[in-house]
C-alpha cells in the first residue's frame, strides 16, 4: 500500500516538473478584447413600426503559443450575446436568462471562435500548415472574409496550406461548411443527422485557391479559384437537389498610381445541379449557372480628406434565365458585405439561396442581383478623431418582372419577382447614407458613433421589406411603405 502511494506521489511530482518545463519552453502570450454596442433601429422600411434598441456584446480571450521552432497554436474563446436576452436568440447562448433576473451559474454563451495549430515548413516542404477552426480573410474581404460587423464574425473549420516566397504567396484552403453525418458507404443507409432542409443530409465543402503577386501595377494582383461542392441526399419526396457544383474564378488588382489608389476586380461563376422536377422553380430538373461580378474603386487623398468613387455589379437571374434553366445570380460566397454594400446590411448573402434552397429568388433581392454606385469620404480631424460619410445609390442588376409561366413542373410556386404588377420593369431600390464618427479614446480603446438612413423606392420597399414581414416571392410585404434608419454607439477595448 505504502509502495503504491509513493509511486503515485512520484508520478505527480514528475508530472508537475514536466509541465513546468513544457510551459517554460513554450512562448505563451495572452490577450483579449471586450466590445459593447448599443443599436437603435427601424430597418423594416415600415413607418408604422416603432423604433427599438438593444445592447450587444462580445468578449474574447486569446492565447497564442510559439511552442517550438516549427509549431505554434492559437486559441480564441468568444462569448457573444444581447443584454437581458432570455430567449436564446443570440449565438452560443443557452436557454437561460442572460440579464439580471437570474444567476448566471448555468449560462452557456462561450465557445471557441478560433482554435488551430500551425506547422511551419511542413515535412521540410516550403509550406506552412494551419489546421483547425480559423478565420480566412483574403484581400479586402470581397469573396472570403469574416463579416466584421456581426457579433460572432465568421470562422471556418479548415485546413490551410500557405507558401510565401519573395513577392508571391499561394494559399490552398479546404473548408468543411456542412457535414451530414451518416453510416458507412455512399449508398443507402441510416442517416444520423437530418438537420438539413426538408430532412435532408447536406454536405458542403469549399476548396479555395488564391495567389497573390506584389509589385504589379503599383500594388498587387490576386488570382482566385473557389469550388463549392454541395451534396443533398434525398430522404423523402420533398427533396431539393444534389450534386450542386459552383465554380468561381477571377482576379483582383489593387494599388496606387500617380497619387490615386484604385481597385479593379472581376469574377465569373459556372456550374450545374441535378434537381427534382417538383422542387425546381427554375424549370424542371437540372439547371446551369452563369453569373459574374465586377467591382471598381478610384480614390484620392486631398490633405485630411479622402474621397473614393465606387461601383459594384453583381449579376442576377432575369426572366429568360428563369425559363431557360439558368441561374444568373452571382453567389457572393463568404464575403463581408457590410464593408461593400452599405452599413445597414440590406444586401448580404446575395445569390447564396441557390446553394441548398429550392429557389434562387429567395435571397434578399429576389435573385435580381445588385448595382451599387457609391461615393465614400473620410475626413481626418486629428490623430484621434475621424469622420466618415458614404452615399450609395442602389439598383437591381436585372429589372423586376412577373413571369407568366405556371407549368406543372413548377408546381404552385410562381416566379413572380414583383408585387403583382406594381414594380414590373423597375430596378431602382433606393439610396443610403452612412455617417460615422471614430474616436481613438486611448491606445487600447476606440469609440464609434454612427447613423444610417435608407431612402427606399417602391421596389426597395417590396424586396427588402419582405425580409422583415410576412411577404415571400411574388407577394412582397405590403406593410413596407417607408424608409429605414439605424443608429449605434460602439466601444471596443483591446488588452
Amino acid at each position: 500500500m505504502r509502495k503504491n502511494f509513493l509511486l503515485v506521489g512520484a508520478m505527480l511530482v514528475a508530472g508537475t516538473f514536466l509541465g513546468a518545463d513544457v510551459a517554460k519552453a513554450a512562448d505563451i502570450k495572452f490577450s483579449g478584447s471586450t466590445m459593447a454596442r448599443y443599436e437603435m433601429f427601424n430597418r423594416d422600411l415600415n413607418d408604422s413600426t416603432e423604433v427599438t434598441g438593444q445592447i450587444g456584446s462580445r468578449i474574447r480571450l486569446n492565447a497564442s503559443a510559439n511552442i517550438d521552432e516549427k509549431t505554434s497554436a492559437f486559441l480564441q474563446m468568444q462569448g457573444v450575446g444581447v443584454f437581458g436576452d432570455n430567449a436564446a436568440t443570440t449565438a452560443n447562448q443557452g436557454a437561460v436568462n442572460r440579464g439580471g433576473a437570474a444567476v448566471s451559474d448555468t449560462l452557456n454563451d462561450v465557445g471557441f471562435h478560433q482554435a488551430f495549430f500551425t506547422l511551419k515548413n511542413f515535412y521540410d516542404m516550403p509550406v506552412d500548415l494551419k489546421l483547425g477552426r480559423q478565420e480566412i480573410i483574403l484581400d479586402g474581404h470581397r469573396l472570403i472574409g469574416n463579416t466584421i460587423w456581426t457579433l460572432g464574425m465568421q470562422a471556418h473549420d479548415a485546413i490551410r496550406l500557405t507558401h510565401s516566397h519573395g513577392d508571391h504567396t499561394f494559399v490552398y484552403a479546404f473548408s468543411k461548411i456542412g457535414e451530414g453525418d451518416r453510416d458507412s458507404g455512399d449508398g443507402a443507409g441510416t442517416v444520423r443527422n437530418t438537420a438539413g432542409a426538408n430532412g435532408l443530409r447536406v454536405d458542403q465543402d469549399a476548396h479555395i485557391f488564391w495567389g497573390n503577386f506584389k509589385g504589379i501595377g503599383g500594388g498587387a494582383l490576386s488570382l482566385y479559384y473557389v469550388m463549392l461542392d454541395i451534396d443533398d441526399d434525398v430522404l423523402n419526396a420533398g427533396s431539393t437537389f444534389n450534386d450542386n457544383i459552383i465554380h468561381t474564378i477571377g482576379f483582383r488588382q489593387a494599388g496606387n498610381i500617380a497619387g490615386f489608389d484604385y481597385r479593379g476586380e472581376f469574377y465569373y461563376q459556372w456550374g450545374d445541379a441535378d434537381g427534382s422536377a417538383t422542387q425546381q422553380t427554375l424549370n424542371a430538373g437540372s439547371w446551369d449557372r452563369e453569373a459574374f461580378m465586377i467591382g471598381a474603386r478610384l480614390g484620392k487623398q486631398f490633405g485630411p480628406l479622402k474621397a473614393t468613387l465606387w461601383y459594384d455589379y453583381v449579376s442576377g437571374t432575369d426572366e429568360g434565365d428563369a425559363s431557360g434553366r439558368t441561374v444568373g445570380s452571382f453567389d457572393t460566397l463568404f464575403d463581408t458585405g457590410h464593408k461593400f454594400y452599405g452599413l445597414m446590411d440590406n444586401f448580404l448573402q446575395m445569390g447564396t439561396a441557390s446553394r441548398t434552397a429550392r429557389d434562387v429568388q429567395e435571397d434578399g433581392l429576389g435573385g435580381l442581383g445588385l448595382q451599387d454606385i457609391a461615393l465614400k469620404t473620410s475626413y481626418k480631424m486629428n490623430s484621434k478623431w475621424k469622420m466618415k460619410f458614404d452615399f450609395h445609390s442602389f439598383f437591381t442588376a436585372e429589372d423586376a418582372y412577373v413571369a407568366a409561366d405556371t407549368t406543372a413542373a413548377r408546381g404552385a410556386v410562381a416566379t413572380a419577382l414583383a408585387n403583382g404588377s406594381n414594380n414590373d420593369g423597375s430596378s431602382h431600390l433606393g439610396e443610403e447614407i452612412d455617417i460615422s464618427l471614430h474616436h481613438k479614446y486611448s491606445q487600447s480603446t476606440s469609440v464609434v458613433v454612427g447613423y444610417s438612413h435608407f431612402f427606399a423606392d417602391d421596389l426597395g420597399n417590396e424586396l427588402i421589406g419582405r425580409s422583415f414581414g410576412a411577404g415571400s416571392v411574388g407577394t412582397g410585404n405590403p406593410n413596407s411603405t417607408g424608409d429605414g434608419q439605424w443608429a449605434y454607439v460602439m466601444m471596443n477595448v483591446n488588452f
